[in-house]
């Protein structure tokens, strides 16, 4: 992903694109990301969901050429998968703030990868 995070695609995704945040509990301790892009007008959107060890930001290219095209997608960006030590954090998506929170709930010590 590092050679991605610099290409002008990738940069042109992401300042056109928002990561929006909406909370999927009752007491706002799990929040999902994603990306919402193309007409809102569609009211049937094609959904991306990222491999385990992946983000949402994989499917860009995806996203850029169907919006293109006249349709909408919506891919998921799991930061933690609830329950378990096990996640998928992208630190170049979430705030240092965010990500000591995170660690912190997965039980995971400044020592640990």
């Amino acid at each position: 992903m590092g050679e991605i995070k610099v290409s002008p695609d990738y940069n042109w995704f992401r300042s056109t694109v928002p990561l929006k945040k909406i909370i999927v509990d009752d007491d706002d301790s799990k929040i999902w990301s994603l990306y919402d892009a193309g007409p809102r007008s569609i009211r049937c959107p094609l959904i991306f969901l990222p491999p385990v060890s992946g983000t949402a930001d994989v499917f860009f290219q995806q996203i850029l050429a169907l919006t293109g095209w006249g349709y909408r997608v919506i891919a998921i960006h799991l930061l933690q998968f609830h329950g378990t030590k096990y996640a998928a954090i992208d630190p170049s998506v979430v705030s240092a703030e965010e990500l000591e929170v995170q660690k912190g709930r997965l039980g995971l010590s400044q020592e640990e990868p």
